[in-house]
């Protein structure tokens, strides 16, 4: 994790902060998450929604609450799926 902040204050300086604090979050990161649900990106070659779907399982789950799936949009080489918490 050092390393990651690291990248982060670097990053900072330089204006690419939402690339580092990505590459830190590992293969599916989130920016939107609160007790109704959650958003993830991913990309699309390194991802399956598959394990989308099971990180926001886990995600809801921790609420006592599973995920349903909304929507998912593909743009290019990033995928982003918005799940609910029910």
């Amino acid at each position: 994790m050092g390393s990651c902040l690291k990248g982060w204050r670097a990053a900072f300086v330089g204006g690419g902060m939402a690339l580092v604090l990505a590459a830190c979050a590992g293969r599916i990161w989130r920016d939107e998450a609160d007790a109704n649900g959650l958003r993830l990106h991913w990309y699309t070659s390194k991802v399956s929604i598959d394990e989308a779907r099971a990180e926001a399982a886990r995600y809801c789950r921790a609420g006592g609450k599973r995920a349903e799936l909304q929507d998912e949009f593909i743009d290019r080489d990033v995928t982003v799926a918005r799940f609910a918490c029910r």
